[in-house]
């Protein structure tokens, strides 16, 4: 047996060419198992690996599975939970549990959010935020890219600030699975869920999420807390101008409030009423 260590150099036994042997040699710090057998007549020598010895290969498959299978898994839970989401109502999302946290001194802050189904929220509110919010939300698939390089555009040639554009959809996303910081990385972690609600939900689940779960005022979520609080009335029982008074609202909804505009958005309300009519 012929064998090296990085330490001791190389040491060995039994080293018969005629009839053969089995030896080791070294590759960098780590051993190679291997046959060698002799060819009397031609005096060639051939080699036979047995077996590879790599503790650090070892190590190294491990970290690949590793890095392999979090992925996975992470996409995995993803796909599962919205598939999920997309029959089960959301009752409770990040950004209500974020608004709890920094109002945890208010003691008159409480969350105000009831689920209700699309068919019983008024079709006027929907069809107000997305004259508001996103105008090409039924025909796109998650991103208004014109609206995107427009806005790129301006600040480039211009030096505008760079303004929002986010969809109905990326909305969606960032209110059901972030909570809505203000970091590059939520803009990817949103583009990941705004893929996955665009390929898994119809058009009228995203709307449906959307109005249930949108902020719309201090601590107030969806259509029918807003409805109740800001009207008295059940979501279904929106008039147009309530519901267009709302999506108004919504750019900043611990800001604005749908019964005291200012006069600009009183304005801004009844040109879009008239679009409505």
């Amino acid at each position: 047996m012929v064998c090296f260590h990085p330490d001791e150099g190389y040491h060995g036994e039994g080293t018969d060419w005629k009839n053969g042997t089995v030896g080791t040699v070294p590759v960098c710090h780590y051993a190679f198992r291997f046959s060698l057998a002799c060819d009397c007549s031609t005096y060639q020598i051939s080699i036979f690996a047995t077996d590879l010895d790599y503790p650090f290969m070892k190590k190294r498959k491990r970290k690949y599975k590793l890095l392999v299978r979090i992925p996975l898994l992470f996409i995995a839970l993803s796909l599962a939970l919205v598939l999920l989401l997309r029959y089960v109502p959301v009752i409770y999302t990040p950004l209500m549990l974020k608004r709890t946290i920094e109002n945890r001194k208010v003691e008159t802050y409480e969350t105000r959010h009831t689920w209700v189904s699309l068919d019983k929220i008024s079709p006027q509110l929907a069809k107000a935020v997305v004259l508001t919010e996103d105008q090409k939300f039924y025909d796109h698939h998650g991103f208004d890219w014109d609206e995107i390089r427009k806005m790129r555009d301006d600040h480039m040639n211009k030096g505008t600030k760079l303004r929002g554009c986010s969809t109905i959809s990326q909305q969606t996303a960032k209110n059901v699975f972030s909570f809505g910081s203000r970091t590059g990385i939520r803009k990817v972690w949103e583009a990941y869920w705004t893929v996955l609600i665009e390929l898994l939900w119809s058009k009228d689940r995203i709307m449906e999420v959307y109005l249930n779960v949108i902020e719309m005022g201090p601590g107030i979520y969806g259509a029918e807390a807003a409805a109740e609080h800001f009207f008295g009335c059940h979501a279904n029982k929106l008039t147009r101008r309530q519901a267009v008074s709302i999506a108004i609202c919504l750019p900043n909804p611990l800001k604005y409030n749908p019964t005291k505009l200012t006069t600009y958005q009183r304005n801004r309300c009844n040109a879009l009423l008239e679009q409505m009519q």
